[in-house]
């Protein structure tokens, strides 16, 4: 990721700090997360849409 410019590595002594480099590197992560979140939220619905009665209201 370094040699692609996405983050900046810098020498501190004996340890290596690492940052990013690219703003665009937030934007992936935000639509990554974002799809994730969209994932969990659909499996949730379904688990819901299956779950006994009753129990939907507990596990608010």
């Amino acid at each position: 990721m370094t040699k692609q410019g996405l983050v900046a590595r810098e020498n501190r002594g004996t340890s290596v700090y690492y940052r990013i480099a690219d703003e665009s590197v937030y934007a992936l992560c935000d639509l990554v997360c974002g799809n994730i979140g969209r994932r969990f939220e659909r499996m949730a619905a379904q688990r819901r849409a299956f779950a006994p009665a009753g129990l939907e209201e507990q596990d608010k």
